[in-house]
């Protein structure tokens, strides 16, 4: 059976995503696995064990099996659940349980709102984001899944050949019976031979699924992929950290257009690179 690893630090925001994923998880009959790493403090580079750990072990696996059951009950579906509590380094622990479940993606959630209705992206969603090689959804909070029917990607079109997972891409459309939107951002001169030759190569190496491409003229390219995404009803919008600043423009609470709650689109990353250890 396909697997769904949930990395939740028990929040809110956390929860809600890992219903997501369950959701998720029961649409293409896979089950579900939710991690939790707890990262004790660090002295002269040991690990200490806090005062209280055997305490705060079982308040997790207490709070763990509640979100297991509200899972079960709220769920649309029937869905397979197991959990885990870890501890350690937070990158280590996910990369390791990732080698052993080889999971169909991982999921995660956003820090949180601001009072300004902002989404924010905290480090460990970006880190998880750019370097697990795993497919990795974050999920805005209160976003609910109902359906993945229509897929975006942001691509440049440079070096497609390397860069974009195209298998990985068409097993996603299939799985979910959606379509495929790739857009390209930029201004008139962004219009290239090297874009035009790299839209090319993946409409040929992806006839099975139909894609279709937008070109769109738009002076700030984060801007016209959030537009884009949300006047056209994406579910889910594909980016590739190692090739996108997007990711980037996430963190900075300067950048006017950070996921604004009416938004509300999971991203989900995708890396070329096969080597997973």
């Amino acid at each position: 059976m396909r697997t769904i690893l949930v990395a939740t630090d028990l929040s809110a925001v956390a929860n809600n995503a890992a219903r997501y994923a369950a959701d998720m998880a029961a649409a293409i009959n896979a089950g579900l696995f939710l991690l939790h790493v707890y990262v004790p403090p660090v002295h002269y580079g040991d690990i200490l064990v806090p005062l209280g750990y055997d305490t705060w072990l079982k308040d997790t696996e207490l709070k763990m099996v509640k979100l297991k059951r509200e899972i079960l009950r709220q769920s649309d579906h029937p869905v397979h659940v197991r959990w885990e509590v870890r501890t350690g380094i937070y990158m280590s622990e996910l990369k390791g349980a990732c080698a052993r479940l080889n999971p169909y993606a991982v999921v995660i959630g956003t820090t949180g709102v601001t009072a300004t209705s902002r989404i924010f992206f905290g480090s460990h969603a970006i880190d998880t984001m750019k370097n697990l090689p795993w497919p990795v959804v974050c999920v805005p909070p209160g976003v609910r899944f109902n359906s993945i029917r229509k897929i975006g990607l942001a691509c440049d079109f440079s070096d497609v050949s390397i860069t974009v997972p195209i298998p990985e891409i068409e097993h996603l459309v299939t799985d979910f019976n959606a379509g495929l939107h790739i857009l390209h951002i930029g201004d008139k001169e962004a219009f290239n031979a090297e874009a035009v030759s790299g839209a090319g190569f993946l409409r040929d190496h992806m006839k099975n699924i139909h894609p279709q491409f937008h070109f769109i003229q738009h002076e700030d390219v984060d801007e016209g992929i959030l537009d884009f995404a949300q006047i056209n009803g994406v579910d889910l919008l594909i980016i590739l950290p190692k090739r996108h600043r997007f990711l980037d423009a996430l963190v900075h609470r300067s950048h006017t257009r950070q996921f604004v709650l009416h938004h509300q689109v999971p991203l989900l990353a995708m890396h070329a690179e096969k080597k997973r250890v």
